[in-house]
Order: structure tokens, then sequence, then C-alpha cells
């Protein structure tokens, strides 16, 4: 098994925070990224692995920032739940236009078509999610990035050490 060291520019890196911890695992025993994982190191800020790209789908990343250039980090929730509600108010609306038809022409296959259509429309409420994005400011751009599959604890752990790197940097660069 390959170490993360292996994935700095220079021998004397050392890895500060990671956040994909499995996805890195991952990769470094097997050379296939199934995800992406960011590595905090004194020097620079690592992004690598893969994202899927709304329009273009799966894409490779191999991006590095260097700390001193980083200026902040941003988290952003968009709420899907409007999106929920139209999808359960729609499918109910079939649902119950069939039960209708079905008690109104005595047709026993508009009670199974009404049961499809509760059971999909609750099948998509279910699978809708939130969309989440980690942020990362360089040089006044903001660098986002989807962390729907990465844990809430350890985003917020990485933007912590992420915090703490740059208000050290900070300091160092006033004196």
């Amino acid at each position: 098994m390959a170490d993360v060291n292996s994935l700095f520019f220079e021998a004397d890196e050392q890895a500060y925070a990671i956040l994909g911890q499995n996805y890195l695992n991952s990769f470094l025993s097997t050379g296939v990224w199934g995800q992406w994982a960011m590595i905090l190191s004194n020097k620079r800020l690592y992004v690598k692995g893969k994202v899927f790209v709304p329009r273009q789908g799966m894409a490779r990343l191999d991006e590095d920032f260097n700390v001193y250039d980083l200026t902040g980090s941003s988290y952003s929730v968009r709420s899907m739940l409007l999106l929920r509600i139209l999808v359960g108010v729609l499918f109910g609306f079939f649902g119950l236009a069939m039960i209708a038809i079905g008690l109104d022409e005595g047709q026993s296959e508009m009670y199974l078509l009404a049961f499809f259509g509760f059971a999909m429309g609750t099948l998509l409420i279910l699978m809708i999610r939130d969309i989440r994005h980690l942020g990362v400011i360089c040089k006044g751009v903001i660098h986002y990035y989807p962390v729907r599959k990465h844990k809430q604890e350890e985003v917020d752990a990485f933007r912590k050490q992420l915090g703490l790197m740059i208000d050290y940097n900070r300091r160092q660069m006033m004196k």
C-alpha cells in the first residue's frame, strides 16, 4: 500500500488534515479513485479524485493550491425541500386521480397504478437530497466541491484545520 506522502510534491511535506480518508485509502491501495479527497499539508492543499460535473459527466480532479494563497473556506447547503414537496404533491394527485377513476369506472388496474404512483413519489422524495458544497477560497476565487458523500463531521473537522492553517500563515506573514 502506497503512502499519502507519495502524493506530495516535496519530500518534507506533512499531512495535517484529510477530507475523504476512506476514498484516499482506497486509492492508495488500488490506484483507482472512486470519489475525491482533499489533503491539507503544511505547504499545499491537494484535491484529487473523481467528481460528477452536471452536463459533462465524471471528471478527474488533480488540483493543488499553495497554502499561502488560501484565504478562507465556505460551506453551503441548497435545500431541495420545495422540489420534494412538489414531487409529493404531483404523485399524490396522480395516485388520487387513479383511485377516483378506479372507483368511478370499477377498473381494478387503476388501484395498481395508484399504488405505483404513490410508491414512485415516495421513492423520489427519499432520493432527492440537499445539495452541499465545500468552497475553498484562493486568491479571491471560490472553488466549489460537492460534499454529498462526505460525512458532515469530517467536513467540519477539515474546515477547522484549514482555517487554523490559514490563520497560522497570516500570522507568519505579519512577522
